[in-house]
């Protein structure tokens, strides 16, 4: 079960990458 709760943080860990990654786009637009 270990693996289990490893995969369900690297999905929320990949879905903070993503919103950074928008943040950085829409900034970078922004200037």
């Amino acid at each position: 079960r270990e693996r289990e709760i490893g995969e369900e943080e690297d999905d929320e860990l990949e879905k903070e990458d993503g919103e950074l990654q928008r943040k950085m786009a829409n900034w970078r637009r922004k200037r």
